[in-house]
């Protein structure tokens, strides 16, 4: 999670490459910029870009009903959840939840983009594994300092795009400059 514009994309569209070539796992995609009918040649641009960035995947969507069926019924994916704020809406949106707390039992790796720590519901929030924080306010990062138990994160809003702070499973966080990774 992190502000806009700080890279979080960028390293979810590198995890699908890695995860599909690497491991051979399947990318679901819910990308709300995504259009199946585009209307102007500005539009099918940026469904083929956006296909493109994800790594080519095996199924991408802006429509999060249809974007959650496909993923229930499917095992073994790399499900990324792009604008996670749209998507979950506040843990309404019951099935969008229910995705990160039984994606494990599918087989599913589930990574979920967003803005605003907040938005991200309780559930989520306590079923993450791995956390990459870009950057981020004070205030912010304070409370996922607390939360993750490691105070590495204070130091977020102090990085540069591209660069955030990650903690996988039980390691102590650590910087991940993205500007060095490639698609």
């Amino acid at each position: 999670m992190g502000l806009s514009g700080s890279g979080k994309s960028h390293l979810a569209q590198i995890h699908a490459k890695v995860l599909n070539e690497k491991h051979g796992r399947e990318s679901l995609v819910f990308d709300p910029r995504y259009s199946e009918n585009p209307t102007t040649p500005g539009e099918y641009r940026a469904k083929v870009e956006l296909v493109e960035r994800w790594n080519n995947p095996a199924f991408i969507t802006g429509d999060k009903e249809e974007f959650a069926e496909v993923v229930h019924n499917s095992q073994n994916c790399a499900v990324f959840i792009d604008e996670s704020v749209e998507f979950f809406d506040k843990g309404n949106f019951t099935p969008g939840v229910a995705i990160i707390t039984r994606g494990r039992h599918d087989g599913h790796i589930v990574a979920c983009i967003g803005q605003h720590y907040y938005a991200f519901p309780p559930s989520v929030r306590n079923n993450m594994s791995s956390f990459y924080c870009f950057r981020v306010s004070h205030d912010i990062a304070k409370e996922i300092a607390k939360d993750a138990g490691d105070d590495a994160f204070r130091q977020a809003p102090k990085l540069r795009n591209r660069q955030c702070i990650a903690k996988i499973g039980d390691r102590d966080a650590f910087l991940i400059k993205t500007e060095e990774l490639k698609l």
